[in-house]
């Protein structure tokens, strides 16, 4: 299911070509307060390659005021491309 959320669906913007990464996107209500105006917290935990794991990450953006898929998961994805490309290779 997760590999499913980065091949087709919120987390698409954490694939990596040629890796099968699987994924988990999401968002947390915060309380309102005036320095923030109530911005979501969002975040993404994924990990690859889905066959043989190598490495996990998770993201989380405080006030984000977004998606996880949207922020989190590109993050998350150029992390795991760096390393996956220094390990792999």
């Amino acid at each position: 299911m997760m590999r499913e959320v980065v091949e087709s669906g919120t987390g698409k913007s954490a694939a990596i070509k040629g890796v099968n990464v699987a994924g988990k996107t999401g968002s947390a209500e915060n309380e309102l307060t005036a320095k923030h105006e109530d911005k979501n917290h969002t975040w993404f935990i994924a990990f690859a390659p889905v066959e043989n794991p190598r490495i996990a990450v998770a993201v989380i953006l405080e006030y984000s005021g977004s998606t996880g898929g949207k922020l989190a998961a590109p993050i998350a994805r150029d992390i795991m491309k760096a390393y996956l490309e220094k390990v792999l290779n």
